[in-house]
C-alpha cells in the first residue's frame, strides 16, 4: 500500500485557510488606515528634515530626545514614504 503524499506544511498556511473573506477585508481596511497615517508621518518627516538642511539647525522631536541632523530626517522620511506606497500599491493590487 502506498500512502498519499504529504504536502510540507507552510508557515501560517493554516491561519489563513481558517480566514473568512469578511476577515480579509477587514484586515486590509486597517492596513490601507495604517498606511495613510505612515504617508503623513514620512511627509512631516521630510518637511522638518528639508526645513532643518534649510536652516543649519538639528532636528529635536523632544526635549529630551536625541537631535539628529536634517539630512537623516530627510533620508527616514524618503524611505519611509517609499515603503507606504509601496505598501499601498500591494493593496491596490490585492495581494495579501
Amino acid at each position: 500500500m502506498t500512502e498519499p503524499e504529504k504536502k510540507p506544511v507552510v508557515f501560517g498556511s493554516e491561519v489563513l485557510r481558517l480566514e473568512t473573506p469578511e476577515h480579509r477585508k477587514h484586515r486590509r481596511r486597517n492596513s490601507f488606515y495604517a498606511t495613510l497615517i505612515g504617508v503623513v508621518m514620512s511627509v512631516n518627516l521630510i518637511y522638518f528634515g528639508h526645513d532643518s538642511m534649510q536652516t543649519g539647525q538639528w532636528v529635536v522631536f523632544y526635549k529630551s530626545s536625541m537631535e539628529l541632523p536634517g539630512w537623516l530626517v530627510l533620508l527616514m522620511g524618503v524611505v519611509m514614504l517609499s515603503f507606504c506606497l509601496w505598501q499601498i500599491a500591494r493593496l491596490a493590487v490585492g495581494k495579501d
